[in-house]
């Protein structure tokens, strides 16, 4: 095991805020008070210490907050103006969120730079043993307590920490019962369907289903969809880097009709693992934007990751951000859900505003191959006409019947193929058996 130090300034911590995992079970359960927080962001403006902040290095990317997710829980808020400055404790912001700050108050808390201690290569045992020392005196976490409890739902729930899912694609170490405690999570998304996944009532449902039958259709459906997961993604894949993460995909592929949507199709688990992955991968470039991103449901999805991610209000958040995600990109799996009304309508207006960006692209394309064709040829590749004009209009309208199909066909006809004389002002070389130019004549 190798313990190494660094600094990091509270912006960049922010900016950056989906690579650490503030909700692996090392944590207390006990939340700070308000007064707490206030304390702590006085302490940060005075320019005082605070106490370092333990990470867990899972890859160069993510990290598990093993000791201080209080501290940067507090940090997320003010930036999210979700917590002001005390008046008992800063004379002269008090009452200020952080957006009401002056620009170099803002600076001073921007730069103020954290303590992090940064734990790499480290056994399972070793990390036992740290984690053991850093909470001397606390209490269990809500896996040790789980791992108390007797019945057959909590032996179900330990079964499933065997399935492949968590012992080989996940990417959290199963340290202290962690493993069980999503395992419950995953049983109330299961039994009971989108709820509270907190410890209270993980306890709650193991209690009170003592002799819980794994056969049962909840019990079938829970191993169903861990299985699906689990051949969807490969071993190893680092997608599931935190329990929110778990959780949601879990919660999407549930929530889908049994009647209609085929567990075992292979063309479904490519999909579902395709869009995962691009969604993820999307998520990280807004974050990192920070202000500047003009997708809010990304940054809407990590604040809910981030901040009360066990509640039932951030895991709606969430879940419903993702189908949206999933049926924009693809509309074949809307007819598995029964999606709000509100749903429906921000995926019809992100196909609208796909279809306008490739409109959009398609014409700046034309004007840029058109400069270059005129510098050798003194006139365009794609001559413009008024039919090529109103082509490009109907370009950029969603295709919903067969009427707007020919619409579309025909534009791309005038404009391309007529456009370009027939293509006599297309270079040979451009003109392969498999050119698009074809496709759009036939």
């Amino acid at each position: 095991m190798r313990i190494l130090k660094e600094k990091k300034p509270l912006d960049k911590l922010y900016t950056r805020r989906n690579r650490y995992d503030l909700q692996p079970d090392y944590q207390r359960d006990k939340v700070w008070s308000k007064d707490d927080k206030q304390k702590l962001l006085d302490s940060i403006l005075n320019q005082w210490d605070i106490p370092k902040v333990y990470l867990h290095v899972v890859d160069e990317e993510n990290y598990e907050v093993v000791d201080g997710q209080q501290r940067l829980s507090t940090v997320y808020d003010f930036y999210d103006n979700e917590i002001e400055l005390s008046e008992e404790y800063s004379e002269d912001f008090g009452g200020l969120t952080y957006e009401d700050l002056p620009d170099k108050t803002k600076d001073i808390f921007d730069d103020y730079e954290l303590d992090l201690v940064l734990i790499e290569d480290a056994s399972e045992e070793e990390l036992k043993e740290l984690f053991a020392r850093l909470q001397l005196g606390k209490a269990l976490n809500s896996g040790e307590k789980l791992n108390a409890i007797h019945g057959k739902l909590r032996d179900f729930a330990k079964e499933l920490i065997s399935n492949n899912f968590f012992t080989k694609t996940i990417s959290l170490k199963n340290t202290r019962h962690s493993h069980l405690s999503i395992a419950g999570q995953l049983c109330i998304l299961g039994i009971k369907g989108i709820d509270n996944l907190k410890f209270k009532d993980i306890k709650s449902l193991l209690s009170s289903n003592v002799n819980f039958n794994s056969n049962s259709t909840q019990g079938k459906k829970i191993i169903q969809v861990l299985n699906f997961l689990d051949s969807s993604f490969t071993d190893d894949t680092k997608l599931f880097k935190n329990k929110a993460s778990i959780t949601t995909l879990f919660a999407l592929v549930n929530s889908m009709k049994d009647n209609e949507f085929n567990l075992s199709i292979k063309e479904n688990k490519t999909k579902i693992s395709e869009f995962y992955s691009d969604f993820l991968e999307q998520l990280k470039v807004e974050i990192e934007k920070g202000a500047k991103s003009k997708n809010p449901e990304f940054v809407i999805y990590q604040s809910n990751v981030t901040q009360g991610a066990d509640g039932i209000t951030a895991i709606k958040k969430r879940l419903s951000i993702l189908r949206t995600k999933l049926v924009t990109k693809f509309p074949e799996f809307q007819k598995h859900f029964e999606l709000q009304v509100s749903e429906l309508e921000l995926i019809e207006l992100k196909r609208k505003e796909t279809i306008r960006n490739l409109s959009d692209e398609l014409l700046v394309q034309i004007a840029d191959i058109n400069s270059i064709y005129k510098t050798a040829n003194e006139s365009d590749l794609f001559k413009n006409t008024n039919e090529n004009l109103k082509g490009s209009v109907k370009i950029s309208k969603p295709v919903s019947d067969s009427e707007n199909f020919k619409n579309l066909i025909d534009s791309l006809y005038k404009l391309i193929y007529e456009g370009s004389g027939s293509l006599s002002r297309v270079p040979k070389e451009l003109l392969g058996d498999e050119s698009i130019y074809f496709d759009i004549k036939h």
